[in-house]
């Protein structure tokens, strides 16, 4: 139920200016060695902050770069099917033209066979 000491918070939806996480290390050393069990969230968060803002800010911008290099690879996907569907199109266009030019000269050819009315 209830806790026993607060001994910092998170705030997940702080803003750049707001404080999103407060930690007293000493503590939480202090119960531990008394024997509290911390949640993993709990010891993911108490690492982090033990880290320092060098590391929260070496975090974020390892993030920033994750998410720039996944919007790159899905710009590049989407112009390799845009590429692949133009290759196709024109493709479809130079068998049209192909089996009109074919139709064209078997025309000629039909035509060429029959005698002249004239004649």
């Amino acid at each position: 139920g209830r806790f026993i000491e607060r001994v910092g918070f998170y705030n997940p939806s702080a803003s750049a200016n707001a404080e999103g996480l407060r930690i007293d290390l000493a503590r939480v050393t202090h119960w531990q060695n008394n024997g509290a069990q911390l949640s993993e969230t709990v010891a993911r968060l108490v690492k982090f902050h033990a880290k320092g803002p060098e590391a929260a800010i070496a975090a974020k911008a390892k993030d920033a770069a994750k998410a720039e290099a996944a919007k790159a690879k899905a710009a590049a996907e989407e112009a390799a099917k845009l590429k692949a569907a133009a290759d196709a199109a024109k493709a479809e266009a130079d068998a049209q033209a192909a089996e009109a030019a074919a139709a064209a000269k078997a025309a000629e050819a039909a035509a060429a066979e029959t005698p002249a009315a004239d004649a």
